[in-house]
């Protein structure tokens, strides 16, 4: 599947909304609040999975037509990804033709590292467009980044949170943490 259609409906819509003449957008993924008493942090995770499952294999099978440096600049190819997009989103599409003219996602992604400890309210990653007639990029790919991150970060959270109650019952019942890791390997 042409991985532009993993998006929100009406995001399809906001190219057309943008002031005209904009060459740049700047965005961030923060997680505003935690439903658990006493979670004040999440652990960053799963953004390696998603640049290379999403922006690099499907973007450059599904879309572009092949690995850059390889890609399939055959026109049916082309015609191919437009007609999809066109049955599924009925808006126009010169800005999906000129982005697959392009041949790669013009975006630069900058991000905590995995593992690390995000505080509620700090932006864990922050993305923006490298070409300037790409701007809608930005937050179109906003649907993807969060069907993507939000249960990796969440179980990554949690299963923190569950090695801290681990380690403090393991010192107090056997004096080391030994075997906290095969206690919370599952």
């Amino acid at each position: 599947m042409n991985p532009l259609l993993l998006v929100d409906s009406y995001k399809i819509h906001h190219t057309s909304m943008y002031p005209e003449g904009m060459t740049r957008l700047y965005s961030n993924f923060t997680p505003r609040n935690s439903r658990i008493e006493g979670i004040n942090e999440v652990v960053v995770f799963g953004l390696q999975h998603f640049i290379k499952e999403y922006l690099i294999k499907q973007f450059n099978e599904d879309f572009f037509g092949g690995i850059r440096g390889e890609r399939l600049k055959s026109l049916s190819f082309k015609n191919k990804v437009i007609a999809e997009y066109k049955r599924h989103c009925p808006v126009d599409t010169k800005h999906i033709e000129d982005l697959w003219e392009l041949g790669y996602l013009p975006i630069e992604i900058k991000a905590l590292d995995e593992g690390t400890l995000c505080p509620i309210g700090v932006p864990m990653l922050t993305i923006t467009n490298t070409h300037p007639n790409f701007a809608w990029l930005v937050n179109y790919l906003e649907t993807l980044i969060s069907c993507s991150l939000w249960q990796a970060i969440t179980s990554a959270t949690k299963s923190y949170d569950f090695k801290k109650i681990l380690i403090k019952y393991a010192l107090e019942t056997t004096g080391n943490v030994e075997g906290v890791q095969w206690q919370g390997h599952d």
